[in-house]
């Protein structure tokens, strides 16, 4: 096997996809994914919840809540499960 090569992880390698990780939107947010449902609907509903979250803790007024509950919602369901984790992953911080 060929060593890698600068900027080759060896998920590439493996034909998999690779996903860099930033900063999310809201990292104050946090949403649990480890040891948790893994189920697409499961993991909405605790995004769901974690807005909610959010709001009582003062980060955002209920309208800022609404919005961001829709707009991520629309977001997360517009593809399919890896984009729904990545979208998890741009928005919150997940444990």
């Amino acid at each position: 096997m060929t060593p890698l090569m600068d900027g080759e992880s060896a998920l590439m390698r493996q034909g998999r996809r690779h996903i860099e990780l930033e900063t999310p939107y809201y990292p104050a947010i946090v949403v649990p994914m480890v040891d948790e449902d893994g189920n697409a609907f499961a993991i909405l509903g605790r995004c769901k919840q974690a807005i909610h979250q959010g709001f009582l803790d003062g980060h955002f007024t209920r309208e800022e809540a609404d919005d961001l509950k829709h707009g991520f919602l629309s977001d997360a369901m517009d593809g399919d499960y890896v984009h729904l984790l990545a979208t998890v992953m741009k928005y919150f911080d997940v444990e």
